[in-house]
């Protein structure tokens, strides 16, 4: 698949190779492995010789704890489907230079801990885009079209389609820590990213539901606090208060 292609070949993109970029952010995610490749050797019985030959197959994707009290390498199945659900999600936000990302349940899988920290990622990738990104001076025929451009509201911008209240609950907090200027607890790469940090205007909060006519799109706005300003329909964060209350 397309995530295994890119980090197979490992191309260097600014100071750092993808499998370093994603290795970073698998370790920010509280994931101790970091993403190599290898030889595959498989063995072969030689008749002519009578012993058996080493080939080199091809080249694979390995994981190597970055705990020193463990050693040698892994293949990618052998640790869980979590990690084969998440990489590609970490591919995506690392290596990605479309204008816009779409990710379908990145929290598919992963840790509850995990799915909060994916928010601190999407956070991230939207900041960074956003500095690399140069006003550009365009050039269009008598009779411009919509199609010539992408406008600049959209660049950087991830859509995610989520069940996951620990993400959200993220991206709200960061609003809330953004509001009153505290960036003690944000990790490095998150403060290089986004020095300005995050502001509602950067968030769009759309709830799906059946309609009578398809479906129905409610946008959930969100204050400078992080909270919602309307209750949201359907219960979803109302299920968690049950549980405690």
């Amino acid at each position: 698949t397309e995530p295994w292609r890119i980090l197979l070949r490992n191309e260097k993109k600014y100071l750092a190779t993808r499998q370093e970029e994603v290795s970073e952010l698998l370790n920010s995610l509280t994931i101790k492995y970091s993403i190599t490749s290898r030889k595959r050797k498989e063995q072969f019985f030689n008749p002519n010789s009578g012993s058996f030959d080493d080939y080199v197959v091809e080249d694979e994707l390995v994981f190597k704890s970055t705990d020193k009290a463990e050693t040698g390498f892994r293949p990618i199945h052998s640790l869980g489907s979590g990690i084969g659900k998440i990489l590609p999600v970490v591919v995506a936000l690392a290596t990605c230079d479309e204008e816009l990302l779409w990710i379908e349940e990145p929290e598919c899988h992963v840790h509850p801990r995990v799915q909060s920290e994916i928010g601190d990622l999407i956070i991230a990738r939207h900041g960074t885009y956003r500095q690399r990104s140069k006003p550009e001076i365009l050039e269009f025929d008598d009779d411009p079209s919509p199609s010539d451009y992408i406008p600049d509201e959209i660049k950087g911008n991830v859509i995610i389609e989520t069940h996951s209240e620990h993400l959200i609950l993220r991206i709200l907090r960061r609003i809330r820590e953004t509001t009153e200027g505290n960036f003690s607890d944000w990790p490095e790469a998150l403060r290089e990213a986004c020095p300005n940090g995050i502001c509602p205007q950067d968030v769009a909060v759309l709830f799906v539901k059946p309609g009578t006519e398809g479906s129905e799109v409610i946008e959930l706005p969100v204050d400078a606090n992080g909270e919602f300003t309307c209750d949201w329909p359907g219960g979803f964060f109302e299920e968690r208060l049950k549980e405690f209350f």
